[in-house]
């Protein structure tokens, strides 16, 4: 055979190959907008709100890191710092910067169902994406400085590729596994839990099953593919924990992860026992609303990644027993819990929804959402008008006329009647959630009267920076060259006056001078002159009751659909001091 004709054959085999745009699918394109939806919700206003203590903390051993003089830091999160590190470089330090590390793997984690279709299905591994995508748990976690959004995609990530290598016993997958757990070795604690809890999932997958068949062609090759994996993993490992071999001392600090976690068995002081547990009854709502009956349909059928995902969910329960107040541990119940969601209505939903279905979907969004503002409207009244319950007989009409059509509509078609019924409450669900999501990231990430938030930094914070800012201008004809002394010790005010040369925290030396003073607003400082002072909120740390209250349960509500509350935020205040000869 001649040259010519073997590379005539080659070009005429890629000829007859579809290109890429022709093998993209329906499926395909809906997965593009799921990316875009979580991406919307992760990556817009990054900067909208100050970094709380815990964020700064995180951000201020990055830029120290890039500091003269500085020869090792122990980061808090190896795989954050130093990815964060390296893209400090290139976008500079700022909060936006701070945070797109964890909201870039929030939007990968949105994706990864892609890789599981085979197993739920097209339309169960899109649930499972969109609840994910909009999930207020996940997004709050990928807006947030840290690692806890590289340890929840890394967690979903060793779950996929278990699973991709159980069905194909493709070596890629095994290594895909190991680099998992090398990332998220590398995280924070809350990979530890959600590797523990994979453990007991994989243990009674093995032992109640069902289990998988296990790949029968080329066996031989197993310790050959798990040597490479082994290796690829360290490799990540050393590669995140040393920043590339720019901090040693990193090693350091992942082994400090697994001790971390380990104290974390017990009682935690600072979160109470039914926080977390009240965090997912305020933001997943889905999980409760179809996630029972997504455990009864998996218990029936014995479905295995339905199965999976619920052994999996019990086993994150079980941690949050024993971990108790550990607020981040809520978050891994998004991904197994969507798991098993998305496994429950691929198999309802199947791949075709019937005309029947989509009519009774629209009809039954039109009951649910009379049933909505009725029920809204009762409690944005109830305040004035307790005993006036036109709204809820409205509901209760509602609810009558939907239960009535489907047990009438049941009986004749019971399959598009399921689809109908399903395909409704998971958009009133996606509607919900959507909105709570963008709620509490880009409003009230800061608000201690949210469940999720502990200690949030005051929007204050910035005022207080261009003030100090113009004022130095002012004074020493620089932006930053003002001399300051705080004697509030926060990283918070380090992280935003980590420019200022002159800026120091400790203990207020006797007969100060400084140009400006930061004090707590319930001190009493004795300065060497005159001073005079502005007040300015640096942290909000609880929640103070006030007004009139109906019923607990009325005010919560309005809460979660209004955002209307008589209780405030508590602040933590402190004073900038001007010294009185640069007053004018």
């Amino acid at each position: 055979m001649t040259s010519e004709t073997s590379d005539f054959k080659v070009e005429a085999a890629f000829a007859n190959q579809p290109n890429v745009a022709a093998r993209l699918t329906v499926g395909d394109a809906l997965f593009g907008l799921v990316g875009l939806l979580a991406a919307v919700l992760r990556l817009v206003g990054l900067n909208s709100l100050p970094l709380s203590p815990a964020e700064a903390e995180q951000a201020l051993t990055v830029w120290r890191f890039w500091q003269p003089g500085q020869t090792a830091v122990i980061p808090l999160s190896p795989a954050y710092f130093s990815l964060t590190a390296v893209l400090s470089q290139v976008l500079g330090f700022s909060d936006a910067t701070m945070r797109l590390v964890p909201a870039l793997f929030g939007v990968a984690l949105a994706l990864l169902p892609w890789l599981l279709r085979a197993r739920l299905g097209v339309v169960g591994a899109l649930v499972t994406a969109v609840f994910l995508a909009v999930s207020p748990i996940t997004t709050v976690v990928a807006r947030t400085a840290g690692g806890e959004s590289i340890a929840l995609f890394a967690a979903l990530l060793l779950l996929v590729a278990w699973v991709r290598w159980q069905d194909s016993g493709d070596g890629r997958w095994a290594i895909t596994l190991a680099a998992a757990v090398g990332l998220g070795l590398t995280s924070a604690p809350l990979f530890y839990t959600g590797m523990a809890a994979l453990g007991v999932a994989w243990f009674w997958q093995m032992t109640i099953g069902p289990r998988w068949q296990q790949p029968t062609e080329q066996e031989g090759r197993e310790t050959a593919v798990w040597s490479r994996a082994a290796l690829v993993g360290l490799f990540i490992f050393l590669a995140l924990t040393t920043t590339f071999l720019f901090n040693i001392s990193g090693i350091g600090a992942a082994a400090a992860l697994l001790a971390d976690w380990l104290q974390q068995f017990g009682r935690s002081e600072a979160v109470a026992v039914t926080t977390p547990f009240l965090a997912v009854a305020r933001y997943e709502i889905g999980l409760l609303v179809v996630g029972l009956a997504a455990v009864l349909w998996v218990s029936w059928s014995g479905h295995p990644i339905g199965r999976l995902a619920l052994y999996w969910l019990v086993g994150v329960l079980g941690l949050m027993l024993l971990q108790q107040g550990v607020i981040h541990n809520a978050a891994l119940l998004a991904p197994a819990g969507y798991l098993l969601i998305g496994s429950f209505s691929g198999s309802v939903i199947g791949g075709h929804i019937h005309r029947r279905g989509w009519a009774l979907t629209g009809g039954l969004l039109l009951i649910w959402a009379l049933m909505f503002v009725n029920i809204s409207r009762f409690l944005r009244v109830s305040v004035f008008q307790p005993t006036n319950l036109t709204h809820v007989w409205i509901a209760i009409f509602g609810l009558t006329l939907a239960l009535t059509t489907i047990y009438f509509l049941i009986t004749w078609d019971h399959h598009s009647t399921y689809q109908g019924i399903l395909l409704s409450v998971l958009a009133l669900l996606l509607f919900y959630a959507w909105g709570t999501s963008w709620w509490l990231t880009q409003k009230a990430a800061n608000d201690p009267r949210e469940t999720w938030v502990t200690t949030g930094t005051a929007n204050d914070v910035p005022v207080l920076l261009r003030q100090i800012t113009t004022l130095s201008w002012q004074i020493a004809r620089s932006p930053t060259d003002i001399d300051i002394f705080s004697t509030v010790q926060s990283p918070v005010l380090a992280w935003y006056l980590r420019d200022f040369p002159g800026f120091q925290m400790g203990a207020l030396p006797a007969a100060a001078t400084t140009s400006l003073i930061l004090t707590p607003d319930a001190a009493e400082p004795a300065f060497g002159g005159d001073y005079m002072g502005t007040a300015y909120n640096l942290a909000q740390t609880g929640v103070i009751a006030g007004g009139f209250s109906q019923s607990p349960i009325l005010d919560t509500l309005r809460w979660w659909l209004f955002q209307e509350s008589t209780a405030v935020p508590e602040p933590q205040r402190l004073i900038l001091w001007l010294r009185a000869d640069l007053a004018q």
